[in-house]
């Protein structure tokens, strides 16, 4: 073999080992707010539309709708993403250094504290919109036509549409209007109920002490001061302590669901639950759990749960129920093994705050783990509730005293999933279907998606890691309901630096016939009164969608039985009810605000009450001259 060839195969090995060991992304994003109807569709299950729920990780592919009522908050890092009613989003892309959203319709308020070198992109039906620095933006898409709203309070974005491209600045606001999303004239920022209520939020976020034990790119760090309190020990560092009840144990008040690449993932209860169950290790301090982060690193790697798993085929036998998966808190200083394929390098990166100057892969061979010998720390469910996201606290399997302590540790995943394993199995309302299919254009190309197959067939070999048994590798699916735009070629930003003039119209390419078809909605509609559309075309609101009134957070039933830390008020925006702006002025007009009435079914937790933006109606805006006339409730 000559020397070019020895050299090509050098580097197809190369290649091929890498894609054997593509690493998952080091971060995913929580669903940490909840209020009024919201439903969830994980990636793996896109049209399986269940009831949202709290803690939820989400990465790439997954898809959310706030129905008439419904209010959420997703958090990347330090990045806040908020939804009105009526809005449908997909997150398109989530790793390492870019977020992008698929805004098929409604309102999202987005607040950016950190940007570095991340990309954050919010795709709609009349073009794209890149965040480029650190601030505050508001993007309103008009659920029946082309017609979007970009919103600049602080900060500047670039907007890319299929017939220009232009910057938006600082207090300034365009409406892009038709097929080819044509810009209106750039005009001065308005301000409504929905962003004084992001406003509120971000102020109280801004102020957080936690910012000062942990990066703020560590996804759930700001509800950690409202349940809890920090301390510092000499061994262990900055440490926090969960307000919680006698008997509390890390990973017991919660479900698991399997997320891919991941795989089993664990989803807590609590309002706090996320960035203490996804980073750091937990430790026992003569009678009650602390979390310990660790040292502060810029970018901390998300891990879906750190713990470790026990039984085996023989152990779960042995305790008389049948099949059974157990498990415990990694402690101080012990390494995390995830259960899906890595390389060495990313194993490495997980473990860096807590383990160091050891070569995880060649050199650990036996860990006498601190939390598996203590016998409040290990839990133990059957395994049809374990693959099934049934609530751990109400499954709990009680083993004889030090049987759990002498378990075997599993180095591989500890169950296989099944079609009940991606989310709890309460189905919730669908978006429109016009809102599911509806295509917007993007700036960048999102991964293609891909849709597990054959869950819980049988297999004669062994299941790879992070891959169900029996399940083969889907093969990418295309995206029909994203346009990718052709930027102008030497300018990478496709913008246009000064105000008023645009580049030549990129061209887009051509759309795809693979489009499936709209599904009617035939589930049964919540028991309210119709309501008229959302109006955001030119400024223009119904009176029912407006926010409303502040009340304690979310319908969670969802939420297993156990202790729950005493929930944080927070303050609700004054009642400011406006009218939209005309072209050459505003003329506001108010008018009485809509209460809302309906709350949605079941037992409400005690999580921290939210402030709420009020019912604001917007007034009609005439061609010319502002003419508004208040609409009755």
């Amino acid at each position: 073999m000559s020397i070019k060839a020895k050299f090509l195969l050098a580097l197809v090995l190369t290649f091929c080992a890498a894609l054997a060991h593509a690493d998952p992304p080091a971060r995913a994003g929580r669903l940490n707010y909840l209020s009024g109807t919201v439903s969830f569709a994980p990636a793996q299950a896109p049209d399986a539309w269940a009831f949202a729920a709290l803690n939820r990780p989400l990465t790439t592919g997954d898809r959310l709708w706030a129905d008439r009522d419904g209010y959420a908050e997703l958090h990347v890092g330090s990045t806040a993403v908020r939804l009105a009613p009526r809005t449908n989003v997909d997150i398109l892309s989530l790793d390492d250094h870019t977020l992008q959203l698929r805004l098929a319709q409604g309102d999202v308020n987005v607040r950016v504290r950190e940007l570095a070198d991340d990309a954050i992109e919010i795709d709609t039906p009349s073009g794209a919109v890149l965040l480029e620095e650190p601030g505050s933006y508001r993007i309103s898409a008009h659920p029946s036509d082309d017609t979007t709203s970009v919103i600049v309070h602080s900060g500047r974005a670039q907007v890319l549409t299929p017939g220009s491209a232009f910057a938006v600045n600082a207090n300034q606001q365009v409406t892009l209007q038709g097929p080819d999303g044509a810009p209106s004239e750039i005009a001065g920022a308005t301000v409504d109920a929905f962003d004084r209520w992001s406003a509120e939020l971000d102020k109280r976020e801004d102020q957080v002490a936690a910012r000062r034990y942990v990066s703020p790119q560590m996804t759930g760090y700001e509800d950690l001061d409202a349940y809890g309190r920090w301390r510092t020990m000499p061994e262990y560092g900055a440490v926090w302590v969960p307000t919680v009840a006698a008997g509390w144990a890390p990973y017991r008040y919660g479900h698991w669901v399997w997320i891919e690449p991941w795989g089993w993932t664990w989803i807590d209860d609590a309002p706090w639950g996320f960035a203490p169950f996804h980073y750091g290790r937990w430790v026992w301090l003569n009678g009650y759990w602390a979390w310990a982060p660790g040292p502060i690193i810029a970018r901390p790697v998300y891990a879906p749960a750190l713990v470790a798993f026990v039984g085996g085929a023989h152990w779960s036998v042995s305790i008389g129920s049948g099949p059974a998966v157990g498990w415990f808190p990694l402690g101080w200083r012990e390494p995390y093994f995830p259960w899906y394929r890595t390389s060495p390098t990313y194993v490495r990166n997980v473990n860096i705050t807590h383990v160091k100057n050891i070569n995880i892969y060649n050199n650990v061979t036996r860990i006498n783990y601190a939390n598996q010998a203590l016998p409040q720390a290990t839990t133990v469910v059957s395994k049809e509730a374990f693959v099934s996201a049934k609530p751990v606290a109400r499954s709990q399997v009680k083993v004889a005293p030090g049987h759990a302590t002498g378990a075997p540790v599993l180095k591989s995943t500890p169950a296989e999933p099944t079609q009940t394993s991606f989310a709890p199995q309460r189905a919730g309302p669908r978006p429109p279907a016009g809102a599911t299919t509806r295509e917007v254009f993007a700036a960048r190309t999102p991964p293609a998606r891909r849709a597990a197959q054959n869950l819980g067939g049988s297999s004669a070999g062994t299941a790879q890691p992070g891959r169900a048994e029996g399940q083969r590798a889907a093969a990418p699916a295309e995206e029909p309901r994203v346009r990718v735009i052709e930027r102008p070629r030497g300018d990478a930003d496709a913008s246009v630096r000064q105000r008023g003039k645009s580049e030549p119209a990129p061209r887009a390419t051509a759309p795809d016939t693979s489009t499936r078809p709209p599904q009617a909605d035939t589930r049964p509609q919540p028991k309210t009164a119709p309501q008229p559309q959302r109006d955001v075309d030119r400024g223009r609101r119904s009176a029912e969608d407006a926010p409303p009134q502040a009340r304690p957070d979310v319908q969670q039933e969802r939420r297993a039985p156990g202790p729950s830390p005493e929930a944080r008020p927070r303050p609700k925006p004054e009642r400011e009810p406006r009218a939209e702006r005309a072209p050459a002025q505003p003329a506001p007009q108010a008018r009485p605000s809509v209460q809302q009435e309906r709350r949605a079914p079941g037992p409400s937790p005690e999580a921290r009450p939210r402030p709420k933006p009020e019912r604001e109606p917007r007034a009609e805006r005439a061609p010319a001259q502002p003419a508004p006339q208040a609409r009755p409730p």
